[in-house]
């Protein structure tokens, strides 16, 4: 494991995802860039390399698990890392908010012009605390149990 500092990527789409990373790579540089193809894999990742985790640019319409239950699992194993979510669906931002994510960004053809900045803006604030609410703390479970079925398989 590398004791550099790690940007993930969260994306199931291949010709996306390809762009997401070659774009974290050439933003932060001197950070390792790892890419995840699902919710699980991203929550799987995450867990590896928490100590350097610093920001994870996330998907939120992703199979297997999609990204506001990714969201909650990634947010309790590594607080200090800034979440930045990006959806077509605006009905999921107040929630992915009250996570302590970054402001979620509209998913659009264009919107890679401006993900360079706002992912360094999502790195260079502090993620606020995950809120212990009940909402969460469920969310977190269903999370926690979608994981531990996709270990069995």
């Amino acid at each position: 494991m590398s004791a550099e500092p790690v940007i993930l990527i969260i994306d199931d789409d291949d010709v996306l995802g390809r762009s997401l990373m070659r774009l974290a790579e050439r933003t932060f540089p001197q950070h390792l860039c790892l890419w995840a193809r699902d919710g699980i894999a991203g929550v799987d990742l995450a867990r590896e390399h928490a100590a350097h985790l610093r920001l994870i640019v996330l998907d939120i319409a992703l199979p297997r698990m999609d990204g506001n239950l990714a969201a909650a699992q990634i947010r309790a194993l590594v607080p200090q890392a800034a979440v930045l979510p990006f959806s077509a669906h605006a009905e999921s931002w107040p929630m992915l908010r009250e996570l302590g994510c970054a402001p979620p960004v509209q998913k659009h053809p264009d919107m890679v012009v401006a993900l360079a900045r706002l992912m360094r803006e999502a790195y260079a604030e502090p993620p606020a605390p995950l809120p212990e609410l009940p909402w969460v703390r469920a969310l977190r479970q269903s999370g926690a149990l979608l994981v531990e079925a996709s270990r069995q398989d």
